[in-house]
């Protein structure tokens, strides 16, 4: 499936407008946060921001790095 979606000028920003089909499929809704991520190719690839996954990998973090962490606070 392919879709063409034109940019559009928002106040100051330029915006992209997603169609309901896509905001259904990608379950989401306005609001919710996506990330945008480097193909390495020119190309780039959209999918909403795992919350969860952001805070399981900051917790790993904290965990095995905690003493560079309080050096660095």
């Amino acid at each position: 499936m392919r879709f063409e979606l034109k940019l559009q000028r928002m106040g100051d920003s330029t915006g992209l407008l997603l169609p309901e089909e896509v905001l259904t499929r990608m379950k989401l809704r306005a609001g919710d946060t996506v990330s945008l991520r480097d193909a390495g190719d020119g190309s780039f690839f959209m999918a909403p921001t795992d919350d969860e996954a952001s805070h399981l990998a900051a917790e790993s973090v904290m965990r095995r790095f905690p003493n560079t962490l309080r050096e660095l606070s």
